[in-house]
């Protein structure tokens, strides 16, 4: 939730900040769903692009039901029409 209230809460074009404390920082294991060997690009990496990337593919897996699709990402079905929504234009 950190992430996307650093996205809703966040100004255009200044750099986000987290809150990450040891508690919630998870490690990666076998299971996890990143790949611990991805490195970020130097450049032209586009964290909006990525989130939409990851959206659409919950809306896939959902068969196309929103509400299913968040419950996937762990985030409120509006969290989704909205960023939807914003990058349709």
């Amino acid at each position: 939730h950190e992430l996307e209230r650093a996205l809703v809460m966040g100004e255009p074009d200044q750099p986000l900040h987290f809150n990450f404390s040891r508690n919630h920082a998870r490690s990666l294991s076998s299971d996890d769903w990143l790949n611990s060997s991805f490195r970020f690009p130097k450049n032209d990496f586009n964290l909006e692009e990525e989130i939409l990337r990851l959206i659409d593919l919950a809306i896939q897996q959902a068969e196309g039901n929103i509400s299913e699709a968040a419950r996937i990402l762990g985030v409120p079905r509006d969290y989704i029409r909205y960023r939807k929504k914003k990058n349709s234009s």
